[in-house]
C-alpha cells in the first residue's frame, strides 16, 4: 500500500485534478459466446511472464502496488485490503484502446466521508503529467471484485499504442478535509500493437477461443476481462469460473480468487 497525505494529489503530483461527474464501477456488457472452455483448457500451462514484449515502466513517479498494507490515521484497519488483480510485477499489457481494469474491496467499515479514486496517468514526461482519466466514486457497500471500464464516449481518449500509462485505485479518508488521507494501490498498462494476423484470428474467435489467444499472447487485462464477461454471462459459470480461480492463483492472488464478480454503478460520493 502506498501512503501519503495530500489534498487528493497521488504520489505528489503535479496539480490538484478536478472530480469526474458521474462514477461508474461496473462490468461492461457486450455481446459473447456462452460456450465452455475447449477440452484441456483449465490444464493449460499459464505464462509466469505476462509480458511478452519488453516492459520498461517509467523509472519516475511512485513504485507500482497491488496489495494493501498498514493503515494509519484516518483510514480504518479494513482499509489496508484493497487489492489490484495484476501480476506481482505490477505491469499488463492490451490491444485495448478503452481496457477495463479490475480491483477487489473489502467490506469498509466505518464508510463514512470515505471514497474511491480510479487514475489513469500518463507519465512518459514527467515535468507534463497527463491525466487521462479519473473518476470517484463512494465505498460500495458490498464486499467483492469490480471493473472499472475506460469510457469509450468521449470522456477520455483511451491509450494509444506502444505508450505505458500509471495507473493508481485509491481509497481516501476524511476526503471532504483539506488535508485528506489516502490509501492507493497502483501500476502500469501498456497498449500494444495487433499485427494483422492476430487481429484476424480475434474476429474470427469466439469467446472462449479468445481466452487462448489473450493467454498466449501474454495480454493480461484482455484475459482477466474477458474471463469475467463469460462467468457474468454464462448460465452454467463454472467452468469459467474455475478458469478465472487458476488464473488468481497463479499470479498469487488466491486469496480472493472465490470473491465475487460485483456490477455496481452509482453516483460519486457527495462533495
Amino acid at each position: 500500500m502506498i501512503w501519503r497525505k495530500s489534498p487528493l494529489n497521488l504520489f505528489s503530483l503535479a496539480a490538484l485534478l478536478s472530480l469526474s461527474l458521474w462514477g461508474t464501477l461496473a462490468f461492461p456488457t457486450r455481446s459473447r459466446a456462452h460456450s465452455a472452455p475447449p477440452s484441456g483448457a483449465i490444464a493449460q500451462e499459464l505464462p509466469t511472464d505476462w509480458n511478452a514484449a519488453p516492459f520498461d515502466p517509467p523509472q519516475s513517479g511512485a513504485p507500482g502496488r497491488r496489495i494493501g498494507g498498514a493503515t494509519r490515521g484516518l483510514c480504518p484497519q479494513s482499509a489496508q485490503n484493497i487489492v489490484a488483480l495484476i501480476p506481482p510485477t505490477n505491469q499488463g499489457q492490451t490491444l485495448s484502446q478503452h481496457p477495463t481494469f479490475f480491483f477487489y474491496i473489502p467490506e469498509i467499515v466505518p464508510a463514512q466521508d470515505m471514497q474511491i479514486e480510479f487514475l489513469l496517468e500518463d507519465q512518459s514526461n514527467w515535468q507534463d503529467v497527463k491525466t487521462v482519466y479519473k473518476t470517484t466514486m463512494p465505498i460500495p457497500k458490498q464486499s467483492g471484485i469490480v471493473a472499472i471500464a475506460l469510457p469509450d464516449n468521449g470522456e477520455s481518449e483511451g491509450l494509444a499504442v506502444d505508450k505505458i500509462y500509471n495507473w493508481y485505485f485509491s481509497v481516501i479518508c476524511d476526503y471532504k478535509s483539506s488535508e485528506p488521507h489516502t490509501l492507493s494501490t497502483g501500476g502500469w498498462i501498456e497498449r500494444v500493437e495487433t499485427p494483422n494476423p492476430l487481429a484476424q484470428e480475434l474476429e474470427m474467435a469466439s469467446a472462449a477461443e479468445k481466452v487462448e489467444i489473450y493467454q498466449r499472447e501474454r495480454l493480461w487485462y484482455d484475459l482477466l476481462d474477458t474471463l469475467a464477461q463469460l462467468q457474468s454471462e454464462s448460465a452454467d459459470n463454472s467452468s469459467w469460473s474455475a478458469r478465472w480461480q487458476q488464473l488468481l492463483d497463479a499470479v498469487e492472488l488466491d486469496d480472493i480468487a472465490n470473491a465475487p464478480l460485483v456490477e455496481l454503478s452509482f453516483e460519486p460520493a457527495t462533495p
